[in-house]
């Protein structure tokens, strides 16, 4: 017995992906310290957001959930659950920003996490939030240390 398949049209035709890829999380502590140092800073009930324009194609996540949150199955669930929620809203997100999410004050549920996040996208698109500079230069650190001249 022959099972038919059905092929997913190609080309443009495909709706846009809700899957997080990797190049869409923040991975090295650098950017995470770019994004606090030189980002804007929004707080709601459920999260704490610091964004930062990126110059890219598409905005981009970090996560950073402390110990104060709870056991690791705790911090491990609240991570997830934001994930989800940026999953849901990243097409309303505008392109170009980096996200540094916190939790804020006890955990939330994915709905109030995604309706958090959406309120967020639409307040940044329509100017209720400052935008956020654009970083694009490489902060300065010493390649080398200076010598005390003896003395």
């Amino acid at each position: 017995m022959m099972m038919e398949t059905t092929n997913a049209p190609a080309g443009g035709n495909r709706a846009p992906s809700n899957r997080l890829r990797p190049i869409e999380r923040m991975q090295t502590s650098r950017e995470f310290e770019t994004v606090k140092r030189y980002g804007k800073r929004h707080r709601t009930t459920c999260l704490r957001i610091n964004y930062l324009e990126n110059g890219r194609e598409f905005s981009r996540l970090g996560l950073v959930v402390s110990r104060r949150q709870g056991n690791a199955v705790v911090r491990n669930r609240i991570k997830r659950l934001i994930r989800e929620a940026f999953r849901h809203a990243k097409h309303d997100l505008p392109a170009s920003y980096d996200l540094v999410l916190l939790p804020g004050g006890g955990p939330c549920e994915l709905d109030e996490y995604t309706a958090t996040l959406k309120e967020f996208a639409g307040d940044l698109s329509a100017g209720k939030l400052p935008a956020a500079p654009r970083h694009t230069a490489r902060p300065s650190f010493p390649t080398t240390r200076k010598k005390n001249p003896p003395g």
